[in-house]
């Protein structure tokens, strides 16, 4: 009898301890808070942004104007091909004409101010001159030669001294005739010579207005513009009676074989671009996404600053990219794309989202799950994108974190349960 109550008493403390032990488990489950929790473990890091771009040609030739004027005749259309040489456009040249006409006005009034400097004895007069010195040349040529004989006659003593004196004198007064003749032609002659500073006036004159001419001369060829390289016609809209600028851009010449994307980035996600680096670029068109892969070709070494739609001052680099494939239909020079960017990748990091972090007196800290409840970790952050970090120090790979640290109910040490 008393073997069996003792049996029954057994059984009796079992079933209670059993009982304890379920009501023990069924209030810490019930007590536990149901987190979303993050797996650590090494991952790919990629972190990216979207900047516009335009399509640009990467052989680019501006066509200038190099002269003032209205526009005659057009010769091309937007869009239009052209060969190196083909006429572009034409400029009405009646002002630079008219120019040209009255330069050389002035150049032959000039000329003949110089000319008149010349002439201030008349031409018959310089005539009569030059005939009295001839005729007193070819008398004492003559007198010369009978001087000549008379010598001979007086040596031979068929002539007499007296006589030969008169030869002689004869000579003499010959030369001095002819002397007088000349020195007389000389002098009509230097009346006409103006002074060394007249002749360099009119010739500096003269210089300038040749020069002149030949600019208008220049302009009037370069009225007609052309093309200095082969290609496509491209920001083209001038019609006939519109002004042209000289030096200001009238159209663009553009080779669509070979094309680049243009995109401003800012100076802030640019410091990880590298020439090689490759690129996403994201066509849209209505509705449909082409993405086409492409390679980045420069990165400019200095920022120029523009203003946001929204009008705020921003630092931006110029980042050429160059697409790696075609595609149809091909992308339009002038048309704007988008490009994605890789800001930072790592082939093996841990990651997790910023609404797991939670700041401390040391730094940043998470809630890490051991043994079902939470421990405060504190860790040392890497790169920062837009909804995730990298975690350098403080985790390791297999832990369980919190997803979101201000979970309601969390506390240190909060018994927890992973949905």
């Amino acid at each position: 009898m008393r073997k069996l109550m003792n049996r029954k008493h057994i059984v009796i403390v079992a079933l209670c301890a059993v009982i304890a032990v379920g009501a023990i488990w069924s209030l810490n489950t019930r007590s536990a808070v149901a987190v979303e929790a993050v797996l650590i473990k090494d991952d790919v890091f990629i972190d990216t942004f979207r900047e516009d771009g335009t399509v640009r040609s990467v052989a680019e030739r501006p066509v200038y104007s190099e002269v003032d004027g209205l526009v005659e005749a057009v010769y091309v259309e937007n869009g239009g091909s052209v060969l190196v040489g083909d006429a572009i456009l034409s400029l009405n040249v009646d002002q630079l004409t008219y120019q040209h006409q009255a330069l050389q006005g002035q150049l032959m009034s000039i000329q003949g101010q110089k000319n008149s400097e010349s002439e201030k004895v008349k031409t018959p007069d310089l005539m009569v001159q030059q005939s009295a010195v001839n005729i007193a040349l070819s008398t004492l040529t003559q007198a010369k030669v009978d001087a000549s004989r008379s010598e001979e006659l007086y040596n031979s003593g068929a002539l007499s001294l007296n006589d030969y004196e008169l030869v002689v004198k004869t000579v003499r007064d010959a030369e001095e005739q002819y002397q007088l003749q000349s020195s007389r032609l000389s002098g009509l002659e230097a009346q006409n010579s103006p002074g060394s500073g007249t002749i360099q006036y009119y010739d500096g004159q003269i210089i300038q207005i040749e020069a002149e001419i030949k600019r208008i001369e220049d302009q009037i060829t370069k009225s007609v513009i052309k093309a200095q390289k082969a290609g496509v016609i491209s920001q083209f809209n001038l019609k006939a009676g519109e002004a042209v600028v000289s030096m200001t851009p009238v159209a663009t010449i553009i080779d669509k074989s070979e094309l680049k994307i243009e995109s401003q980035v800012l100076t802030q996600e640019a410091f990880n671009l590298k020439v090689g680096q490759d690129v996403i670029i994201i066509r849209n068109r209505k509705g449909l996404e082409d993405q086409i892969a492409g390679r980045i070709t420069k990165v400019s070494p200095v920022a120029t600053e523009s203003v946001s739609t929204l009008g705020l001052k921003e630092k931006r680099i110029l980042v050429e990219v160059k697409p790696l494939e075609s595609i149809e239909p091909a992308l339009i020079p002038g048309s704007d794309v988008e490009v994605d960017f890789v800001a930072y990748k790592t082939e093996s990091a841990h990651i997790v989202p910023k609404s797991a972090l939670f700041p401390v007196e040391n730094g940043d800290a998470v809630w890490v799950i051991r043994d079902g409840k939470t421990e405060m970790q504190i860790i040392t952050k890497g790169y920062s994108a837009v909804r995730s970090v990298e975690i350098i120090e403080g985790l390791e790979e297999g832990d369980y974190i919190l997803k979101n640290f201000d979970t309601e109910g969390i506390d240190l040490g909060t018994a927890v349960t992973v949905n």
